[in-house]
């Protein structure tokens, strides 16, 4: 089961820097991610979504890779072996189409208006980082990420763990804190 977090800051910048130091662990495999959106709100107080999966490319190679494999099933019974190549790279090309549109009206992962929702609570030139998780080994990674300033808006962990977590993050916070004076 996934656990949604929503984080947000007192910058334009954090989310973003965030989301790479989360990059990194997921490649360490700390981490797996469903997926994870940055918002951010401008002095004027628009918000932007910004989406860190690619769904159209997803769309485009899935539909490819389907239009591929029916162009050369259906192909060899329908056209003989003179349309062996023809009629899979002709299914690969209309596949490939139909997936990039499809992209384009299916929302995968959060949803966005869930989203928006939440983002209206932040404050001017501020974001905000999304994300779905499907597991994560929170006690390698809290003290990894710098969550300072931020504050958690949402999450879907029982109201017990939700409070451990942030107790968790207060605690990083507080031990980043005194590494800095020490270093002074």
């Amino acid at each position: 089961m996934s656990t949604l977090f929503a984080m947000a800051f007192p910058d334009e910048l954090r989310a973003t820097e965030m989301i790479e130091q989360i990059a990194v662990l997921k490649d360490e495999g700390l981490i797996v991610l469903e997926d994870a959106v940055i918002v951010t709100k401008d002095r004027a107080g628009r918000v932007q979504l910004h989406q860190t999966h690619n769904l159209q490319k997803l769309g485009l190679l899935g539909g490819g890779g389907l239009g591929l494999a029916v162009g050369a099933i259906l192909g060899l019974p329908l056209a003989g072996a003179g349309a062996l190549l023809a009629l899979p790279l002709a299914g690969s090309l209309t596949g490939a189409v139909g997936g990039l549109l499809s992209s384009k009206f299916v929302d995968i992962g959060i949803d966005d208006s869930f989203i928006r929702k939440i983002s209206e609570q932040l404050q001017p030139s501020s974001s905000a980082i999304f994300l779905m998780v499907a597991s994560v080994q929170l006690d390698q990674v809290l003290p990894r990420l710098n969550t300072e300033g931020g504050t958690l808006l949402h999450t879907s962990l029982p109201p017990d763990a939700e409070a451990r977590l942030e107790n968790a993050i207060r605690l990083v916070e507080a031990q980043l804190r005194l590494q800095a004076e020490q270093e002074r």
